[in-house]
């Protein structure tokens, strides 16, 4: 039973802007790169070609072509830690800055993946009440050089910092013995496989488990992966296993702990936000350009979890899509709730959000989407019915374009695959089924991406790829 909602103040999103101070630190960050990993005049002139080539590699269709020690050669390392590594940079600092993640001094992190330490020097930014706490952070990684440039990198950010880092050049799951007040990954699950030349799924619910134990019992498990269908569908699978067979606590983004309606399995969607690049350098972007590969989106899959977590408010929902035009001059929105996939109608928040709808006595099922029907109340607490004016950046865009704007170009890179297609609702107002929902089928193995750049209509990208 859910009781009606007396007011509808604006929640703040999981992805605000970038503070001036982390803007300003990533705008410095470009001569930090030229400072640890100094290219050649004539590589510093071709490093966009250098990009565009990993991305190539890693959208590719697996197989020869794809070589998982990448970010251990010189080439593609180089063009790694210019490209992705800092738009990964921007991408997390704007999510961790919103999470619940206080951490008593003398905390251990384990971090599982971390390239050139992208989620240690993301926490710093994000979160600067913790910069002067003494912390203790494990990097695990098999790439030992990216580890060491990550390294020389926060030298540079916080040259006194009294955080104590240990490098762990091993497996990616070689876990200290001692229990970790925080675990996180960033962007290596679509990474996992079920053994050496295995086609197999990697075994989650052994995972699970691992994590699990090597999780102090008032401990955090966060992980993060670009948004991608693989990805969330693997996130999605260790989500449901943990709150089954751990005990876990999802208190981010899930605003409940029952199945997740949008699992990314077979046509179903898959979970993932979407974000305007807004506060990233100047630098960046125009190396952006200089490689084909602008962007004006970011995208994120996350969760987390733990044991002692508070429990989320099962009243609200997490707006998950942009808004998007429905019959009738209307605009709606899909959302979480404890219900299901619910399609929000009326006053337009942003993807990330966490509301309080006006939940109606009897369901009302959308016919393209099988998603519940529910009205959004405005700031006055009053449902709004009819045409509205655009609330936010986001509430302009297209149902199936879901994250680009109209008459915008997608780059090469986050151009929608042919199977990821949309339905046509009543009327002939293009809409998805579902976000991220599948016309026909594909024989085509999924992509593989680096985190956070895919984008797709209905309403994300699909395929893989690493993004440390």
């Amino acid at each position: 039973m859910f009781p009606d909602n007396p007011s509808s103040a604006p929640c703040p999103s999981l992805f605000g802007p970038l503070t001036p101070e982390a803007a300003g630190h990533l705008a410095e960050y470009g001569r930090m790169l030229k400072q640890v990993m100094p290219l050649t005049p004539r590589h510093a002139r071709t490093l966009h070609y250098e990009v565009r080539d990993l991305s190539a590699s890693l959208t590719e269709e697996r197989g020869e072509a794809f070589a998982p020690d990448y970010m251990t050669r010189p080439g593609p390392l180089a063009a790694y830690l210019h490209y992705f590594h800092p738009w990964n940079l921007v991408r997390l600092t704007r999510l961790f800055a919103s999470l619940p993640l206080a951490l008593p001094d003398d905390a251990l992190v384990v971090d599982l993946g971390a390239g050139p330490l992208t989620v240690l020097q993301a926490l710093w930014l994000a979160r600067p009440e913790l910069r002067r706490q003494k912390l203790r952070f494990v990097c695990l990684d098999r790439a030992g050089k990216s580890l060491r440039l990550g390294r020389d990198l926060f030298r540079l950010l916080d040259p006194k910092s009294p955080w104590d880092i240990r490098l762990e050049a091993e497996h990616l799951f070689k876990l200290p013995r001692a229990r970790a007040d925080l675990i996180t990954a960033a962007n290596v699950l679509n990474e996992l496989s079920g053994g050496p030349g295995s086609r197999r799924e990697p075994d989650l619910a052994g995972l699970a488990g691992r994590l699990a134990s090597h999780l102090a019992a008032d401990g955090s498990l966060l992980l993060v992966e670009p948004g991608t269908r693989l990805a969330a569908r693997r996130l999605i699978e260790l989500r449901e296993t943990l709150i089954e067979d751990e005990g876990f606590v999802m208190a981010s983004p899930c605003p409940h702990q029952t199945q997740c309606p949008m699992p990314g399995t077979g046509r179903k969607a898959w979970c993932h936000f979407g974000f305007d690049s807004q506060g990233a350098p100047a630098w960046l972007t125009h190396l952006s350009e200089a490689a084909r590969l602008p962007k004006s989106r970011l995208h994120v899959s996350f969760v987390l979890a733990g044991r002692t977590l508070p429990r989320p408010d099962e009243t609200q929902a997490r707006v998950v899509s942009e808004a998007f035009p429905l019959p009738g001059g209307e605009r709606g929105q899909y959302a979480c709730s404890v219900r299901g996939l619910t399609l929000l109608m009326g006053w337009m928040r942003q993807s990330g959000e966490l509301v309080r709808p006006v939940w109606p006595e009897a369901d009302v099922v959308d016919k393209v989407s099988g998603a519940l029907r529910v009205p959004m109340p405005g700031p006055d607490g009053k449902p709004h019915r009819g045409p509205q004016a655009r609330h936010t950046k986001d509430a302009g865009a297209n149902r199936t374009t879901f994250g680009k704007a109209p008459g915008e170009k997608k780059p090469r890179e986050e151009r929608q695959p042919r199977d990821e297609a949309t339905a046509h609702g009543a009327k002939g107002q293009d809409r998805p089924a579902r976000p991220g929902a599948m016309k026909g089928t594909s024989k085509a193995p999924a992509k593989r991406e680096p985190g956070g750049k895919a984008k797709a209509k209905a309403p994300g990208p699909r395929g893989s790829g690493r993004s440390r």
